[in-house]
């Protein structure tokens, strides 16, 4: 490819200088014949002696040179090309596109049965607006705290990534997990506003354990052709997840008590985190 790549450069080379010597020609041949005189002028000073007649075949010479130089690299460079061989893809085939649930990776479907536990449980941020609201926090003093849980959950997403790259993904999910239960059980046990704000700045260290690490985790977990299948599938259930939370929620904020959400969130995260530890698998990354 070097090689291939300094007779090219040759050949761009060559033809810039047939353009040049061509503008030359043009220029001198200009100012070299007048409309009443046909005979040779001199165009330089007195002292190169160069007439325009000689200079023109000198530069005519030059410029056939560099054409022959051309074809030849060009040529050249052509038969290079003829040997460098192409990888054939094999065509993709409409059994390429069929999904096949027996081609995950067991791992993998262990992985989403204990996202899937932890998401049901796992509501809207939007019931801890309204719990702040509920233990007297203002408007204002609401979305400051909200503020305050985006700005840690920013800052500790770098540190959570380096750790996670150290010791493990499994880890510091399950860290997280844990840390997510704690902070759920307190949202609905305290009953003074102060200690929301140390509960979401810590809820802000959960998002950061969890958010992305769980990608990383999955990365682990199946082979790069399969990722794109298993990263769809992995959303789409915490999204649904996600739906049926807030609804179980809503219901058991509407029917049971305020703190019901929160202490059923709990459980939720302390059982996702125990069959995650038992069964969860650390693997390397899939090449």
């Amino acid at each position: 490819m070097y090689i291939l790549f300094l007779i090219q450069a040759n050949t761009y080379l060559s033809a810039m200088k047939s353009v040049f010597f061509c503008i030359l020609i043009f220029l001198f041949s200009g100012s070299a014949y007048s409309q009443q005189n046909d005979s040779p002028q001199t165009i330089f000073s007195p002292d190169t002696r160069i007439t325009a007649n000689e200079d023109t075949v000198l530069v005519s010479e030059e410029s056939t040179r560099s054409d022959i130089d051309t074809t030849v690299y060009a040529t050249a460079s052509d038969s290079l090309i003829f040997f460098v061989k192409e990888k054939k893809k094999k065509p993709m085939s409409s059994t390429d596109f069929q999904f096949n649930w027996r081609n995950l990776d067991p791992s993998f479907k262990v992985f989403l049965f204990i996202s899937f536990i932890f998401a049901l449980g796992n509501s809207s941020n939007a019931f801890l607006i309204l719990r702040a609201q509920n233990l007297g926090l203002s408007v204002t003093m609401v979305m400051l705290a909200y503020v305050l849980f985006n700005f840690v959950y920013a800052v500790f997403s770098l540190p959570a990534g380096i750790i996670s790259d150290k010791i493990g993904p499994k880890k510091i999910l399950l860290a997280g997990f844990l840390l997510f239960a704690a902070i759920y059980l307190f949202f609905g046990l305290i009953t003074k506003s102060l200690f929301l704000w140390l509960l979401f700045p810590l809820y802000g260290i959960y998002m950061a354990l969890t958010e992305g690490i769980g990608k990383a985790y999955i990365s682990n977990l199946i082979p790069q052709e399969r990722a794109g299948t298993a990263f769809g599938i992995y959303q789409t259930t915490i999204g649904l997840c996600t739906f049926f939370a807030s609804w179980i929620a809503g219901l058991l904020w509407s029917y049971v008590s305020i703190s019901a959400p929160f202490v059923f969130g709990s459980v939720m995260a302390m059982l996702a985190a125990f069959l995650f530890y038992f069964f969860g698998k650390e693997k390397k990354k899939h090449k």
